[in-house]
C-alpha cells in the first residue's frame, strides 16, 4: 500500500513539473501589429525630435519630465485632399504656417488658463488636455497670444468669433491645413504611414490605448516631425461643419476605430461640446 502511494505521489510531482514547463514556455505566440513596433524611449526632456522647427520647454511637476516643444514650419504647396473618399480633390495651401509638434497638454493649458476643465479626472502634465469645447480652444489661442506679446487671431463677441487673418497670434488650423500637415503634405494615408499594419507605431486608438488618452509624443512622429495627428485625442479645426453650431474635428482618438485615424476622415462636434477624448493643437503664421 505504501509503495502504491509513493508511486502515485511521484507521478503527481512529475505531472506538476511538466505543467510548469508548458506554462513557462507557452504554446506559441500569435503575431500581431504591435509585435512589429520598435521600442520607443523618449529622450530626456520628454520626447523624440522632429525636424525643421524651433524648440521650447514647458514646465511640469517634479514627477513629470519637462516636455520639449518643437514648432514645425510647414511650407506652402499642393496636395490631394480627401484621398480615397468621394470628396477627393486637389487643394493648395498658399501660405506657410508654423504648427506645434504635439497636442496642447494639461500642463500647457493650466499654465495659460489658470486651471484645467472641471470635467478632467485623470491628471498628467503631458497628457493632452481634453474636455475642451471649440470655444475653450479659441479662448486658449487668444490668451497664449497675449502671453507671448502676439496679436490675437480672434475677435470674440459672445458666441460670435471672427478671425483676424493678418494677426500673428495662435489659432486653430483650418481642416485643409490640418490634413496637409497630418499627412506630410499628402504623402500618407495615416499620419506617419500608409499601412494600417504599422499604425500602432504612430497612433493611440481603440486597439492599443486602453480607451484613454496617453502622454503626447509617446509614439513615432510623422515625416514632418508631428506627433499624435492620428489618434490620442480628436483635434478641433476652425471650420464649420454645417453651421456655426458644429465644427470639424480631425485625427481620430483613443476611443475610435483605426478608420478614424486616416488623415482624410472628417468628423464633427457641437461647438460647445466637451468630451473625454476631444482636444486640440495650435498653429500660427509662418513668421
Amino acid at each position: 500500500m505504501k509503495k502504491v502511494l509513493r508511486k502515485g505521489m511521484l507521478c503527481a510531482l512529475v505531472l506538476a513539473g511538466l505543467s510548469l514547463v508548458f506554462v513557462s514556455c507557452g504554446s506559441g505566440h500569435k503575431k500581431n501589429k504591435d509585435d512589429d513596433e520598435e521600442t520607443y524611449t523618449p529622450a530626456a526632456g520628454g520626447g523624440g525630435g522632429g525636424s525643421g522647427g524651433s524648440t521650447s520647454s514647458t514646465g511640469s511637476s517634479s514627477s513629470t519630465p519637462a516636455l520639449e516643444t518643437k514648432w514645425i514650419t510647414v511650407p506652402a504647396g499642393t496636395f490631394t485632399m480627401g484621398r480615397f473618399t468621394a470628396n477627393e480633390h486637389t487643394e493648395r495651401i498658399t501660405t506657410p504656417f508654423v504648427i506645434c509638434d504635439h497636442e496642447v497638454t494639461q500642463g500647457e493649458y493650466k499654465a495659460v488658463m489658470g486651471s484645467l476643465p472641471p470635467a478632467v479626472t485623470v491628471f498628467g502634465d503631458n497628457l493632452p488636455v481634453t474636455y475642451v469645447s471649440w470655444y475653450d480652444a479659441i479662448r486658449y489661442c487668444n490668451e497664449l497670444s497675449k502671453k507671448e506679446g502676439r496679436t490675437p487671431a480672434y475677435l470674440i463677441e459672445g458666441f460670435v468669433v471672427t478671425r483676424t487673418y493678418s494677426a500673428n497670434g495662435y489659432r486653430l488650423p483650418t481642416e485643409e491645413e490640418w490634413e496637409y500637415a497630418a499627412g506630410d503634405r499628402g504623402a500618407t494615408v495615416y499620419s506617419g504611414t500608409s499601412d494600417e499594419y504599422y499604425l500602432g507605431q504612430y497612433a493611440w486608438y481603440d486597439w492599443n490605448s486602453g480607451y484613454r488618452v496617453q502622454n503626447v509624443k509617446s509614439k513615432k512622429a510623422n515625416g514632418l516631425g508631428l506627433y499624435d495627428m492620428s489618434g490620442n485625442a480628436w483635434e478641433w479645426c476652425w471650420d464649420e461643419y454645417e453651421n456655426s453650431e458644429t465644427r470639424i474635428v480631425r485625427g481620430g482618438s483613443c476611443n475610435f476605430y483605426s478608420s478614424g485615424c486616416a488623415v482624410s476622415y472628417r468628423f464633427f462636434h457641437l461647438s460647445e461640446q466637451r468630451a473625454i477624448d476631444l482636444g486640440f493643437r495650435v498653429i500660427r503664421m509662418g513668421s
